[in-house]
């Protein structure tokens, strides 16, 4: 069955259906209405809103239905409010991810991720079960590029391109940092780009950066370095803080316009000659970012697709900004080990996986093993420990156990050194007379024993 995109939806004059969760929050109110208004996909498209709430909000989120109706929008075809993942989230087009749970004064950012990850992590589930498979998802809760890590993990059978987190809120606020110290229109700042995670190691890149002139040519700013690195860069990546100290809250008008913005351009197209910059899961084919790492970086729509853009010059100081910005996601990553559970990894990828332990010389002999496991040439596999299970009769010694102990479950991924030993330990009773494992036998035992330790 063909899946029919959003953008062909729109073309159409197709009824678009929203989802918006944490849709009775102060950044969920400001946003339904500016999308019941038309701002978000234009005037003359019609939606359907799925408003999702907790449940302990649901008294609120009726009364926001309520104000929505007596608005009487005329683009509004249908309101439904709710705390029901299955409701919510079927046959979606857009799902606008605005409800997180909020950091705490005392609450660490390891914490932080957790409590959210563990909130994402139903949401990816609903998403892969009830949406349309050409389903469009902005994570805007906070930690954002973590969520979009965790949503877009359990949701696996949506393409990693379904997926973005919103970093165009840092845009405009460098846009408008700029605009101001050069005393320009902000319509006339182009081509700034964020790169990396959003918080406060983001990039606002200004090198890049061209303004428009009265004969509407591109020009290059002549910009004073030490404002760059000691104004602008700090007031860019420091402006929530700010601004929470200022209003006593969270933004929340600017980040529901950030999200409209971040989706017109998404479906409809970046302006001509910008960039528009989000979140996205990198291929590991630009900028040396890792395949899997969701990062920000400048971007240009169109035909309801993005495109990272590609070669540009970096300089010594952008790519030690670049990298500062990547270890935090890799370390977010790796912390969020548990709940990015591998079900199946294809032969190809355990051998390339095998391949990158330089401990271990492994023979073309050892390295074949791998398919006999294999059950239509997928494999179950989590982690080294567990390849190392799979691959014949001379590796079960004290120098392989010993390597393994020196890695912790979180740094093992989602098999733990518990499930390991369990293995380990079940596997060496089914090798037979020969030293070799029995292949029948033994891809039974990898099923059973990851699937009941898991349970």
């Amino acid at each position: 069955m063909r899946i029919v995109s959003i953008r062909e939806l729109i073309q159409k004059r197709k009824t678009i259906v929203v989802l918006v969760s944490g849709a009775a929050g102060d950044i969920g109110y400001q946003l339904i209405f500016a999308i019941a208004r038309g701002d978000m996909l234009g005037e003359d498209v019609a939606i359907e809103l799925r408003l999702l709430e907790i449940t302990s909000s649901m008294n609120a989120l009726n009364g926001v239905q309520m104000e929505i109706e007596d608005c009487a929008f005329p683009l509004v075809k249908k309101v439904v409010a709710t705390d029901n993942y299955r409701i919510a989230f079927k046959g979606i087009d857009l799902a606008l991810l605005v409800g997180s749970v909020l950091l705490a004064p005392d609450m660490k950012r390891n914490d932080f991720l957790e409590v959210n990850a563990k909130f994402f992590q139903g949401q990816g589930e609903a998403l892969d079960k009830y949406a349309k498979k050409g389903v469009k998802v902005l994570v805007a809760g906070d930690p954002s590029n973590a969520n979009t890590l965790i949503v877009s993990h359990h949701a696996p059978s949506l393409p990693k391109t379904a997926f973005t987190c919103l970093t165009r809120l840092d845009q405009n606020r460098a846009k408008f940092q700029l605009a101001k110290h050069l005393r320009v229109r902000m319509s006339l700042i182009k081509k700034v780009a964020i790169w990396g995670n959003h918080s406060a190691t983001l990039y606002p890149d200004s090198n890049h950066l061209v303004v428009i002139n009265d004969e509407e040519e591109e020009t290059i700013p002549d910009l004073d370095k030490k404002w760059v690195n000691y104004e602008f860069i700090p007031n860019v990546q420091r402006r929530d803080k700010k601004l929470i100290t200022a209003r006593k809250k969270s933004s929340a008008a600017s980040v529901a316009n950030a999200i409209l913005e971040h989706i017109h351009d998404w479906l409809l197209g970046t302006p001509e000659g910008d960039w528009s910059n989000m979140g996205i899961i990198s291929d590991g084919l630009l900028y040396n970012i890792p395949e899997g790492i969701v990062f920000s970086f400048p971007c240009i729509c169109m035909d309801g697709a993005y495109f990272p853009v590609g070669e540009l010059s970096i300089n010594e100081d952008s790519t030690a900004r670049l990298m500062t910005t990547l270890e935090e996601l890799q370390h977010e990553k790796s912390f969020l080990f548990p709940y990015l559970p591998v079900v199946t990894t294809d032969v190809a990828d355990v051998l390339d996986m095998v391949e990158k332990e330089p401990e271990f010389n492994f023979t073309d002999e050892e390295k074949s093993m791998i398919s006999l496991f294999s059950i239509d040439n997928c494999i179950l596999c989590a982690d080294v420990g567990t390849v190392i299970c799979m691959l014949g009769d001379n590796i079960y010694t004290d120098e392989v156990l010993q390597w393994v102990d020196k890695y912790d479950p979180e740094e093992l991924g989602c098999i733990t050194m518990e499930t390991f030993r369990i293995m380990m330990s079940q596997i060496r009773r089914q090798i037979d007379v020969d030293g070799r494992p029995k292949p029948k036998d033994m891809t039974k035992l990898l099923v059973g024993t990851i699937i009941s330790v898991q349970d």
